[in-house]
């Protein structure tokens, strides 16, 4: 289905196979992460709960989000599944997220030590317990923390632009990722 049919959609989906998030991504970890890409792209109350479940006190405006790009100066292949970059001051979030895989505490290392702002690492709930001991300066947040705070914007708006956040919704429900 084309994205931007995605977007013209103009009803809910009766069911997850009705869901164009669902019927283009499926299970991949690398598919959930490009759709909160864009959620967190273009919208700006998305992005600014983001920021503030995460400590981040940047506004959620004049940065770029870019996609498994390599951390600069970095000898190794580091690529953070986000990075959060603003150009005012050169600061940056590295975002690492899991679905299915497990999280590797020598990538958290090694992000920690190249960020010239904040690690995250976005799990399933539960599954970061053992490494948060392990690891220093990264934030861990669970799908199911994302999914409430989209979900509360969700419901105090009503808006075409609010289909997509809908949509994110329904396809975290699909992979087994809500609250309720």
């Amino acid at each position: 289905m084309d994205s931007n049919k995605i977007i013209n959609v103009s009803k809910d989906f009766d069911s997850f196979s009705d869901n164009p998030l669902v019927q283009i991504l499926d299970y991949k970890e690398d598919d959930l992460t490009s759709a909160f890409r864009f959620l967190l792209k273009n919208n700006e109350d998305i992005a600014k709960e983001f920021f503030k479940l995460c400590g981040i006190n940047k506004k959620p405006v004049d940065f770029e989000i870019y996609l498994r790009e390599k951390i600069k100066n970095s000898r190794k292949t580091n690529m953070p599944d986000l990075t959060f970059e603003w150009q005012d001051d050169g600061s940056e979030i590295f975002v690492e997220a899991k679905l299915n895989s497990p999280v590797d505490k020598s990538q958290l290392n090694r992000y920690s030590n190249l960020s010239k702002g904040k690690v995250i690492c976005i799990t399933r709930a539960g599954e970061e317990k053992e490494v948060r001991k392990e690891v220093k300066g990264v934030k861990f947040k669970t799908w199911e923390d994302i999914y409430r705070i989209i979900e509360k914007i969700s419901n105090n708006n009503r808006s075409q632009k609010m289909l997509m956040v809908k949509y994110f919704l329904g396809y975290l429900t699909y992979l087994g990722i809500s609250v309720n």
